[in-house]
């Protein structure tokens, strides 16, 4: 039998879910860019935690967030669920010391980067108007903005 959209929110969790290790059920189903369970209910695509959390405990009160004791994105175990805030979750990631590696496609091997790690070293060091540096380099001003005050090209720190 297939997922019909007919299924109940709890019928459609467990069709997606199968056990794995450590106690956590993993989704089968689609998965966000950085692995975290989805499931099209109710007309759009939400985060399978959430459901499971929701078909579990109810609503999800305003300002909360659902979190992982597991550190599995993929996992809708809601036994390895919790309820906190924002700032509860980046405290959790931060003493779980889960910032996250580089992404591959960062920098110059993103196919849609126009500089290299070292044009960027160039434009950071140096003391050229904004306007000049984005005219030299062919991108915008705004680009040259974003690079100089870290807002992309996070991953090179110093010159």
């Amino acid at each position: 039998m297939g997922v019909s959209r007919n299924m109940s929110l709890a019928d459609r969790l467990a069709f997606y879910s199968t056990p794995g290790p450590n106690g956590c059920v993993h989704w089968t189903g689609n998965h966000s860019d950085k692995g975290y369970a989805k499931l099209d209910w109710k007309g759009r695509s939400r985060r399978a935690h959430r459901l499971a959390w929701e078909a579990a405990n109810g609503p999800i009160p305003p300002g909360l967030c659902v979190l992982h004791r597991c550190d599995n994105p993929g996992c809708v175990n809601i036994e390895h669920l919790w309820l906190g805030t924002q700032l509860e979750n980046i405290a959790d990631r931060e003493a779980k010391n889960r910032r996250g590696a580089m992404p591959d496609n960062a920098g110059s091997r993103n196919g849609m980067a126009r500089l290299s790690e070292q044009q960027v070293r160039e434009i950071r060091a140096s003391p050229e108007r904004q306007y000049v540096l984005a005219e030299r380099y062919g991108i915008s001003q705004g680009a040259v903005s974003n690079i100089c005050n870290q807002r992309s090209w996070k991953h090179i720190l110093e010159n």
